[in-house]
């Protein structure tokens, strides 16, 4: 989980808005699978359970993310090797 939580922090901060200067260069760079999500100010976290608290207010930049879970087999071919419990190319990882 906390190798999964790295790759998404990193990923924020090398797909930016200021890395990729709009549009364009989003389609140059190959990512047209991905979508923008606009700067802002989102909740996290809860004070209702335990395991969810505490509930702040987070700022983040704009970014890009994939619209569709990253599967098994793209993420071998960049990482070198499937983290998952349950196996199968076309399934989404699952880090264990």
């Amino acid at each position: 989980m906390k190798l999964l939580t790295f790759f998404f922090i990193a990923y924020c901060f090398l797909f930016s808005k200021d890395a990729l200067q709009g549009s364009s260069a989003l389609e140059k760079s190959g990512f047209s699978g991905m979508v923008l999500v606009s700067e802002g100010f989102y909740t996290s976290g809860s004070n209702e359970y335990n395991d969810e608290r505490p509930r702040r207010e987070i700022y983040l930049d704009t970014f890009y993310i994939d619209k569709f879970e990253v599967t098994q087999k793209e993420f071998k071919k960049i990482m070198k090797v499937n983290p998952s419990e349950f196996r199968g190319e076309s399934l989404p990882v699952d880090p264990c």
